[in-house]
């Protein structure tokens, strides 16, 4: 090589490696500012969407503890104790229907006993709100697993529709 081309070669190496050099230092300098700004937004949205998840859901469990705490002092309610087979018995499970089909909210509402067997109750089926016949209960309910209002000895369950 000559020497005019090698003095040449090493001025345009000695301009052009630290302008690469702090270019790639830039960019490199940005795309990480950038990423953990996307990060932060991703972060705070996922804490906002959890924030009203659960702000919904514990709105959402109030409504059902008040509407189990309405149905638990309807007025049928008292007479149906220990009586639940009579007219009481049907009328009680007439406002269940009731309640159910202007709530939308629930797959069944049932008075049931410790045990947890249903004794009165509604089912909404197919889009409408039905009294559950005395013969037809389903499988006894998980007692332990009811959101329930005590009501004298007998229990106000509803299950929340999926």
């Amino acid at each position: 090589m000559k020497p005019k081309t090698r003095s040449l070669l090493v001025r345009f190496l000695a301009i052009f490696v630290p302008a690469a050099g702090l270019l790639g230092l830039v960019v490199a300098v940005l795309y990480h500012q950038e990423s953990r700004n996307d990060r932060f937004a991703l972060e705070r949205g996922l804490r906002l969407h959890l924030d009203l998840t659960r702000d919904g859901m514990n709105e959402h469990l109030h409504n059902i503890a008040t509407d189990l705490i309405f149905l638990s002092r309807l007025r049928d309610t008292a007479r149906v104790l220990g009586r639940h087979n009579g007219p009481a018995g049907k009328r009680l499970a007439r406002e269940f229907q009731g309640f159910i089909a202007e709530k939308g909210l629930y797959d069944s509402i049932n008075l049931v006993d410790r045990s947890g067997t249903p004794l009165v109750g509604a089912v909404y089926r197919q889009g409408k709100a039905e009294i559950v016949p005395q013969g037809g209960r389903a499988a006894p309910f998980d007692a332990p697993a009811l959101l329930a209002t005590r009501a004298g000895r007998l229990y106000v369950a509803a299950r929340a529709r999926r």
